[in-house]
């Protein structure tokens, strides 16, 4: 409801674990400004690579059932499918788009996914009365703390620590379809975009802001811990080459911009552990 009346209504809505949405909406009578943003200062900062005019400017529009609360939008449903997809890539081929010739519909495409990235089962935070508190406000489950925790349905078997809740995600290459209550988005990490950083550089939006460190801290937890190489400092090194890089990346991101100084801190110190193993 804004100003008593209905902007939004949506029954039936099924609301899986471990994932979340919004939408905003405008009010009042006064026209929306049309802002142009100068990415510059983006690219003399090295936040974002300067890409070539060479792209193609093609414009989409983020309308259709995909981008419904707790949908995906353009990215394929199953994140482990093959590779050739537009958001394979340092940045999605749309964001790219956008970033060369700023156009306010493929804007919104954008952001879009940055509202959607909620819809994938990765925020992982600590209760409220838990024993172990999570890194800052947010309660962003800790390694630090939590230093065998196995993000998977077989956690708990194998004797590590677990998510306490269910459905857990699909597991990568298994199956497609979802059981009882399970959400069909799987996500993993040799698959994983970039959805959240750009529009939070657009916008300074604490949504987008808190996106970049679940799916930041979800490559770590989501990394087989029982070998005993990822340890407390989220070492993603069980993965596959590509599922250190995407990860890697949205790490990195989220450590140089995300605006609380705990979670900030939590990130950096383990991009800074990222970076002694590479050497």
């Amino acid at each position: 409801m804004v100003n008593n009346q209905t902007v939004f209504t949506k029954s039936s809505v099924q609301h899986y674990y471990l994932t979340r949405w919004r939408k905003t909406f405008t009010f009042g009578s006064a026209a929306m400004a049309s802002v142009t943003p100068d990415m510059s200062p983006f690219y003399a900062s090295n936040a974002l690579p300067p890409y070539l005019s060479l792209i193609a400017d093609l414009v989409s529009s983020p309308t259709g059932a995909n981008f419904d609360i707790l949908q995906a939008g353009a990215l394929d449903a199953n994140m482990p499918d093959h590779g050739g997809r537009q958001e394979l890539a340092p940045y999605p081929d749309w964001t790219a788009r956008y970033l060369v010739y700023r156009n306010p519909t493929q804007k919104a495409f954008v952001l879009a996914h940055g509202d959607l990235s909620g819809s994938w089962p990765v925020h992982v935070r600590e209760a409220e009365n838990s024993a172990t508190s999570g890194v800052g406000p947010e309660r962003i489950v800790s390694l630090d703390q939590r230093p065998t925790l196995w993000y998977d349905s077989r956690a708990k078997n194998d004797g590590l620590d677990f998510v306490h809740g269910s459905p857990m995600p699909i597991i990568e290459y298994t199956t497609t379809t979802p059981g009882p209550g399970q959400s069909p988005l799987i996500p993993d990490n040799a698959h994983q975009p970039s959805i959240a950083y750009v529009p939070y550089l657009l916008t300074g939006d604490r949504y987008y802001a808190e996106e970049m460190a679940f799916w930041a801290n979800y490559g770590m937890i989501r990394t087989y811990p029982a070998d005993g190489v990822r340890s407390s400092q989220g070492i993603l090194a069980y993965n596959e080459p590509r599922g250190y890089a995407w990860p890697l990346r949205n790490m990195v991101d989220a450590a140089a911009f995300y605006p609380g100084a705990e979670v900030r801190s939590y990130l950096t110190q383990k991009v800074d552990g990222e970076s002694h193993v590479a050497r």
